[in-house]
């Protein structure tokens, strides 16, 4: 490390609970609440009094929005768990230059 005053992230401690888990699981219960009102807005509303072209905008918007989420956890999880990797990794190359 730099200084004294430097903040030692390697060996942070990856037990229990941290905030990376916490937005994994509150990122999906967020989503699937979108999903819900995306299936509920698409399926019950009255199309009929909007005009079409709007209407079909509409519907592939709601559905983009949708996917987007999806693409939006699945690179959330990726990143965490590239995260791990690097930590690990890191903490291997560090114990082996200590010990040359």
């Amino acid at each position: 490390m730099v200084g004294e005053n430097a903040v030692e992230t390697v060996n942070a401690p990856e037990d229990g609970l941290s905030l990376r888990v916490f937005v994994l699981f509150l990122f999906p219960a967020i989503l699937f609440i979108g999903l819900a009102a995306v299936y509920y807005v698409v399926e019950k509303s009255d199309w009929s009094q909007v005009d079409p072209t709007l209407a079909a905008t509409l519907k592939l918007f709601y559905i983009y929005v949708a996917l987007l989420g999806v693409c939006l956890l699945a690179a959330l999880v990726w990143l965490v768990v590239d995260e791990r990797k690097i930590r690990r990794l890191t903490r291997l190359l560090e114990e082996k230059h200590k010990d040359n």
